[in-house]
């Protein structure tokens, strides 16, 4: 996903069968409703501090989903009241693909 992404809309990536991890880039700020529902080969998502505000439904239908967030964030307290699976990074951590 290139850095020039501000906001990833309503149901843009829903039911992308071959998508298995996605590293959402600091660009981003809002991801909107439902937008990796139905993924049901997505297992890793990174949600960089950058994203503020999380839509409805983001991971419905993806039951592998791992959220890698920083402790606080938006991103974990979505994961948290949503009950999805979730594992803080450190600052300076990512992802290595």
């Amino acid at each position: 996903m290139p850095d020039s992404v501000v906001t990833i809309s309503d149901w843009a990536f829903s039911e992308c069968r071959k998508l298995s991890r996605i590293t959402i880039p600091d660009s981003v700020h809002d991801i909107g409703e439902g937008a990796f529902s139905n993924c049901a080969l997505l297992d890793e998502v990174e949600i960089p501090d950058s994203v503020k505000d999380l839509g409805w439904g983001l991971f419905d239908g993806c039951d592998k989903v791992v959220v890698y967030c920083r402790e606080g964030s938006a991103a974990e307290n979505y994961c948290r009241r949503n009950g999805i699976r979730f594992t803080p990074l450190s600052e300076g951590e990512g992802l290595a693909y």
